[in-house]
């Protein structure tokens, strides 16, 4: 909740004056002027290619109760509805830091190269309920950015909205270059940081693989005193990540490991699939074996499991109130999800893995097709690839070495989309190669006369290739 004296001491500095009545308050803080809201503060944001401040009229017809400005527009000249500041960019660090500052639950922080949206949403998930109302007297309040608001602009934001009545914040911090994640740390002060993985993701803006990892590491410069890691054990990056938390304070009883490296803290022994979208994990922890399910058959999305186990022994909350949740457990759209499709006559299979992709992802991908595919021996493994970006001038290697994991799963056929994605063609045999197109766009208008009934058909590639377009087209 926003109002005149809040807003007026989380500005600081960068404040400069307003008109502002006591009575107004405002109950949530965006940025995009055409969002309907209640009682909403907006945040007049000058950004590369729009300036919010010419969009005023648009957010107060939407709702806005208030606007942050650094500039007034003539037909705004004498509004009482506005704040003044010196830069309304950071007033939304301004009112982030204030939110944090003012918040008593516990923040949770993931980055990594791969899976930080998916694992967000599983803790949001896994931390909302507790089962048993006769053990418990309440639910669990978490609150999680939207989507991917995970930037320079997007975290802010997501923490001036975070309720100060929630139990736990969730929140995922991406990056492009050096310093983005300690920016956002900086502000979030989180209590539970969580790497995920070190990959080759945006490698074209890193001299190599190392960078990426001391980037991510950034992370550990804003835990909070007494704050808790979350690492890899299986990445090769485990003992740099866990020798930077160590050298930001983090103690060394707090760093938990997780994987299927025997010595994890949080291990995985075994899983087994039970249904197309079901399995049964069981996972060692000091001494003891865990056994629950979850809604997923993808090794991927098991292995994220363990952060939650992870989180759940750090909160020191019974693990039986909370396991069940995994059975809940709704893949975010994009991200690998399933969707059955019957359409023309034709029984077919989905994994929507169009939001993004990068080498381990792509890997990750085939390897869940393939385990799909074992599941329906009638069908053909189809795996339509677009084209892998921000990779530099390791965008050709990259995707040659992406053919090795086709024949390694024995994935049937493979449909290919993008400039880079042709460098796969060469590495394969013919027959593996149903076509390769231009863009997404062209292949979205045949792809419905290329699938067989029972095809079980992989979508991926980088979210510039817009290879939602191709599932689209398939689900109309």
């Amino acid at each position: 909740m926003w109002h005149k004296e809040n807003l007026e001491s989380a500005l600081q500095s960068n404040f400069l004056k307003s008109t502002i009545t006591t009575k107004i308050i405002s109950e949530e803080v965006f940025i995009d002027s055409r969002k309907k809201t209640k009682n909403g503060l907006f945040v007049a944001i000058i950004g590369e290619n729009n300036d919010g401040h010419d969009f005023l009229k648009q957010a107060f017809e939407n709702g806005a109760t208030m606007a942050i400005v650094q500039k007034i527009p003539a037909d705004f000249a004498h509004d009482s509805r506005l704040i003044l500041v010196k830069d309304s960019t950071k007033s939304l660090v301004n009112l982030a830091t204030h939110a944090r500052k003012n918040f008593a639950g516990k923040i949770i922080a993931i980055t990594g190269s791969v899976g930080k949206t998916s694992i967000k949403e599983m803790l949001r998930t896994v931390l909302s309920q507790k089962t048993d109302p006769k053990i418990v007297s309440h639910k669990n309040k978490v609150f999680a950015n939207y989507g991917n608001l995970n930037n320079h602009i997007g975290l802010p934001l997501s923490l001036c909205n975070l309720p100060q009545d929630c139990d736990y914040g969730v929140f995922e911090m991406g990056m492009n270059n050096p310093g983005e994640i300690e920016f956002l740390t900086k502000i979030a002060l989180p209590d539970i940081a969580i790497i995920s993985n070190i990959a080759k993701a945006h490698i074209g803006n890193f001299k190599n693989e190392d960078g990426i990892a001391l980037a991510k590491s950034e992370i550990f410069l804003g835990v909070a005193p007494s704050g808790y890691a979350i690492l890899n054990k299986d990445n090769k990056y485990f003992d740099f990540l866990k020798s930077q938390a160590l050298k930001n304070n983090i103690k060394e009883e707090n760093i938990l490991s997780f994987g299927k490296n025997k010595e994890s803290d949080i291990c995985l022994e075994s899983f087994e699939n039970t249904d197309i979208a079901l399995s049964k994990v069981h996972v060692k922890i000091a001494k003891k074996t865990l056994n629950y399910e979850i809604n997923s058959i993808n090794e991927s999305t098991i292995l994220n499991s363990l952060i939650g186990i992870a989180v759940l022994k750090i909160l020191k909350v019974d693990f039986a109130n909370y396991l069940p949740n995994f059975k809940t457990l709704e893949t975010p759209a994009g991200r690998g999800n399933i969707i059955k499709i019957n359409k023309n006559n034709k029984s077919f299979i989905i994994i929507d893995d169009s939001y993004n992709a990068n080498l381990e992802s792509m890997i990750s991908g085939l390897k869940f097709l393939a385990k799909l595919g074992e599941q329906n021996p009638k069908g053909r493994t189809v795996a339509i690839i677009g084209d892998m970006l921000e990779l530099g001038t390791r965008g050709i290697e990259e995707h040659k070495s992406i053919a090795k994991y086709i024949n390694q799963f024995n994935i049937d056929k493979t449909l290919l989309v993008g400039d880079l994605s042709k460098n796969i063609i060469g590495e394969l045999k013919k027959e593996q190669i149903i076509g390769h197109f231009d863009n997404s766009a062209n292949l979205a208008v045949q792809i419905m006369g290329l699938v067989h009934d029972n095809d079980i058909i992989l979508v991926k590639g980088s979210n510039g290739t817009k290879m939602n377009l191709i599932i689209n087209s398939l689900k109309e």
